[in-house]
């Protein structure tokens, strides 16, 4: 099945993206994703998004929804996704102060 990931921030540089459709199988989770991307981008993506094992603010959405709100995703980063998804990975921005 195909889903969407778009990359922000910091991310775009990483990835040398701004978003790509993505085969996964069926059962796939936020979690085997990121498995998925690090060994096409390295660990550093994993570390920008989920350092420690821990979601950062809003460093992850499904639909725009806030992977951390455990009311809509009770499994949190073990949410299984689903075909044509969109998941975002926001890396950290900059900019002038």
């Amino acid at each position: 099945m195909k889903i969407m990931v778009r990359y922000y921030g910091y991310l775009t540089r990483e990835t040398n993206k701004h978003y790509e459709e993505i085969n996964v199988d069926d059962g796939t989770t936020i979690r085997t994703l990121f498995d998925k991307l690090v060994i096409q981008y390295g660990t550093r993506i994993r570390e920008l998004c989920v350092p420690k094992g821990e979601l950062r603010q809003s460093s992850v959405t499904v639909n725009r929804q806030d992977l951390r709100d455990s009311r809509l995703f009770p499994e949190g980063i073990d949410t299984v996704v689903q075909e044509g998804e969109i998941v975002a990975l926001i890396g950290p921005l900059s900019g002038a102060a």
